[in-house]
């Protein structure tokens, strides 16, 4: 695959007051370029093929890859744990080799089980290239936090503290407001947090309800 890169293109480093030599660009897209996005596309089309050479299920958003398989029983987890470690060691050669890097610092691996499932506790067996990759009981996809238990514990820590904070900072401004403008500020800064991807909160626990039920009782900054 050949990049577009416009005639003549030259960048330099700039480091506080230290600047690099000039030096030619003889690869790449320039940035803010529409071709950006379908360029790299198709530039990492290889690794949908490579996640489904080995049975592995895939997600792309931009630069952000995420793997998924489901898995029954023991042997079954085992297997399932085989393949993606054989998945991961195949893209991070494949970066490698298309001038790409695998971030393992920032990579994380987390599995979801049921309380009474028999692989629960079973730590997963990563190689050794990849043993710096977080093993993390949370992580977080498209604004979402999943926790390994499925309760979203953590998702509803982050939005009452989030939704605290806008409300603060709205009352601090609300004199200066009139009830119209509060309103809609409301509505982008803290009804849309609320309403975003609310359907994985059907079947909480009445502990989790209850203090979501809490919080919302007190927007009231625009009365």
């Amino acid at each position: 695959m050949v990049w577009l890169v416009p005639a003549g293109s030259e960048s330099v480093c700039l480091c506080r007051e230290d600047v690099s030599k000039t030096l030619p660009v003889v690869c790449g897209v320039r940035q803010n370029s529409v071709l950006g996005p379908l360029l790299y596309t198709m530039y990492t089309k290889s690794i949908g093929e490579m996640c489904r050479r080995h049975n592995v299920l895939y997600h792309c958003y931009a630069d952000d890859i995420q793997l998924d398989c489901a898995a029954e029983g023991s042997e079954d987890l085992a297997a399932k744990l085989s393949s993606i470690n054989e998945c991961i060691d195949e893209l991070k050669l494949w970066m490698g080799c298309s001038m790409l890097k695998l971030n393992s610092k920032k990579t994380e691996f987390i599995m979801f089980a049921s309380k009474k499932s028999p692989g629960r506790n079973m730590t997963p067996s990563l190689p050794l290239h990849l043993r710096d990759i977080n093993i993390s009981s949370y992580a977080r996809s498209l604004g979402v936090i999943f926790d390994s238990a499925l309760s979203f514990a953590k998702h509803i820590d982050y939005f009452i503290k989030s939704y605290n904070f806008y409300i603060r900072n709205i009352g601090r401004i609300r004199q200066f407001l009139s009830i119209k403008a509060c309103e809609r500020l409301a509505a982008a800064l803290v009804t849309s947090r609320h309403d975003y991807c609310n359907s994985l909160l059907n079947g909480l626990s009445q502990t989790h309800m209850l203090r979501l039920q809490r919080v919302l009782q007190y927007d009231t900054v625009c009365d």
